[in-house]
């Protein structure tokens, strides 16, 4: 069976809380998801969950 997102790329800029959710959930539809962060500290979202 295919997903919803299967053949498409996504290329994630986004920080914090829902852009970070919204592109794991088009991982999980299928998307091929490459996500960018800044180069000294990541995802702020990382420092929200520890």
């Amino acid at each position: 069976m295919t997903k919803a997102f299967e053949g498409v790329r996504v290329i994630d800029f986004t920080q914090v809380l829902s852009g970070p959710v919204a592109t794991a959930n088009m991982a999980l539809l299928g998307a091929d998801v490459i996500k960018i962060e800044m180069k000294d500290t990541g995802d702020q979202t990382r420092n929200l969950m520890a």
